[in-house]
């Protein structure tokens, strides 16, 4: 097989944020229940309070940048990720990332650190502009990579598609992988534009995120194992990245692609699947959201959308 070249594509900074995209919804929402946010007392350190997930696209180093935090991270700190363990040092601009993290300072301090891969498999096609992976398109040049070329993809979802922040090109692998939120199709089950066979989500729900590692097939994957979720624990309060999906579908019900949140709309003509977005999630367990954690993230004042859960 040819040298593999090196192609890596950070993505622009996010361009539109949360605020008017919540301007423009806030009257069409109707969350699944109010939060109450009250003072913290003594802060939120050493309280027991869950620690925020904070889940996007590296825009900045000198520690990490995402969704517009400043994360640092105690030396040689591991970071989880389906290609294998490595330190938090050798994260860069483009990776996609899902961190648990604590206040510290005007910063916050990771406890945990996972790399968050789209779509590892091999090319299947390639046209200007874009090329596919396992059924999914990927919106990004593939400058010298050729069908057959195994990949390990950043980015998030937009729609059935991938906007790539990151393209690493690998030698191929035992196993391929897709991650994003499922939905049930006539056609079957997909994730992102991966068709999924072999095992089916039978207790997931509308929302939640699916990884699935198994073996390459035309448009799709042979699943041989599933997990849900994009932390590894439950977060106090989520910040997640990402589009939202179309919410025409009469149901009301709109998804933050890949991030495992949801919300209702009565006006579902309002949301824009191409407006790349900043979101706010409320906790796994229900529970109250303190104030300081809510406003540290930008998360006051505006609607927030709850964790999809299992049915």
């Amino acid at each position: 097989m040819k040298p593999f070249p090196t192609v890596r594509r950070p993505l622009a900074r996010l361009a539109a944020g949360l605020i008017a995209l919540a301007t423009a919804l806030a009257p069409a929402l109707s969350p699944a229940r109010d939060k109450d946010i009250p003072e913290a007392e003594g802060g939120i350190v050493g309280t027991g309070i869950a620690p925020a997930g904070i889940y996007g696209v590296i825009t900045g180093l000198g520690s990490i940048h995402v969704n517009g935090q400043r994360v640092v991270y105690d030396p040689g700190l591991l970071v989880h990720s389906p290609l294998g363990s490595m330190t938090a040092e050798m994260l860069e601009p483009g990776d996609v990332v899902a961190v648990m993290a604590d206040p510290e300072g005007d910063d916050w301090r990771a406890r945990s650190i996972d790399r968050v891969f789209a779509l590892i498999g091999p090319i299947e096609s390639v046209a200007r502009g874009s090329f596919t992976v396992m059924g999914s398109q990927v919106l990004a040049d593939a400058g010298e990579l050729e069908p057959g070329d195994w990949v390990a993809v950043s980015g998030l979802w937009q729609e059935n598609a991938l906007s790539a922040s990151d393209i690493e090109p690998i030698p191929p692998q035992d196993h391929a992988l897709v991650q994003g939120t499922w939905k049930r199709t006539p056609d079957g089950v997909t994730i992102g534009g991966a068709r999924l066979e072999g095992i089916s989500p039978t207790h997931a729900g509308p929302g939640e995120v699916l990884s699935a590692e198994g073996q390459p097939i035309p448009g799709g994957i042979s699943a041989e194992r599933l997990s849900f979720g994009i932390f590894p624990d439950s977060a106090g309060l989520v910040l997640a990245e990402g589009y939202l999906a179309d919410a025409r579908d009469g149901s009301g019900m709109y998804i933050l692609l890949g991030s495992g949140l949801v919300a209702y709309t009565e006006n579902p003509g309002m949301i824009d699947p191409e407006q790349r977005i900043l979101s706010c999630g409320s906790p796994a367990d229900g529970g109250t959201v303190p104030q300081e954690l809510a406003a540290r993230l930008g998360c006051t004042g505006i609607p927030m959308m709850d964790p999809a859960t299992p049915r």
